[in-house]
């Protein structure tokens, strides 16, 4: 089974790192940022539930698109046909969380395949540590800079409150986090598939990712199978009903009751029924006395 597979996400998620761990199990720390698309290749093998367990192959073809916005409307190339998109954020990084809204809606507006897998991906699982947790946040409204109240008097000697700002000098900004739980009511609300996390550094969800995104694409290709399976033997059902009606309306024209006839129309074919008789015998008479051959012979 082959399968197209597309990642898209905002720049500097990790969509690169992840293609390259699944492929190669390898992270470069210094990967640069891409340009354009890149292209892939795997091939796995996958126990096959619907053959009995049978090792089924599935290969692979992965389309790593940039993310940078100059290059938004060159994704469509790459996505308008794919079986399976993979929508990337960074789980430090509530900017590419919001843009993750941003290319599943357009996954779901201009994807011409309306069965493709669309499957949500926290990356980065590895930048939360115990002493972050604190620091994951449910959502974008507590992602608000501290800020401080300014009080400045007038010329009048009044004093004047002011609106609240970030005093860059004094506190340095949290990296605030996104939690799944977050994430997964975003997939929901959405219609995404699934919604996973993943580590491309440590590789930590990556391989399991893809063997799942195998196993639900072999289910949905048995329940292809079923649901063809069942058109045709309801068609064929049909066909069977449509023929047995039309045997049957036949043998009921031909054995239909022909209505009884009156006793007039009985009476008239009886008359001439007899009037033929006495027709025949009259003629019987004729052609004896005319035709000398067929006269009795007298002894003389």
């Amino acid at each position: 089974m082959k399968t197209k597979v597309v990642l898209l996400g905002d720049s500097g998620v990790g969509k690169s790192c992840i293609v390259n761990r699944f492929a190669t199990n390898t992270f470069d720390i210094d990967s640069r940022v891409t340009v354009g698309a890149a292209f892939v290749a795997r091939t796995i093998e996958v126990n096959d539930e619907t053959r009995d367990g049978k090792e089924r192959k599935v290969k692979f073809e992965i389309w790593d698109t940039a993310g940078q916005e100059r290059y938004e409307s060159l994704a469509n190339l790459y996505y308008r046909r794919a079986h399976v998109a993979l929508v990337v954020f960074a789980l430090d990084d509530e900017k590419s969380f919001e843009k993750a809204r941003f290319w599943i809606n357009e996954l779901k507006e201009k994807c011409e395949r309306r069965d493709a897998l669309i499957i949500l991906c926290g990356n980065k699982m590895d930048k939360i540590t115990d002493e972050h947790e604190d620091r994951i946040v449910e959502n974008s409204s507590k992602n608000n800079f501290n800020g401080r109240t300014k009080i400045e008097k007038g010329n009048d000697g009044e004093i004047v409150e002011g609106k609240e700002e970030e005093d860059e000098e004094e506190e340095e900004e949290e990296t605030m986090f996104v939690s799944m739980d977050r994430a997964e009511r975003m997939a929901n609300e959405l219609g995404c598939h699934m919604c996973v996390t993943s580590s491309a550094k440590t590789g930590e969800g990556v391989e399991e990712l893809f063997f799942e995104v195998a196993r639900k694409l072999l289910q949905r290709e048995k329940g292809g199978r079923r649901k063809t399976d069942a058109t045709n033997s309801e068609a064929s059902k049909q066909k069977k009903t449509r023929n047995t009606s039309t045997s049957g309306a036949r043998a009921n024209a031909e054995s239909a009751v022909v209505p009884p006839r009156t006793r007039d129309e009985e009476a008239n074919n009886a008359t001439k029924k007899k009037k033929k008789k006495k027709k025949k015998k009259t003629a019987t008479t004729t052609d004896g006395e005319s035709n000398p051959s067929r006269r009795p012979l007298h002894d003389t």
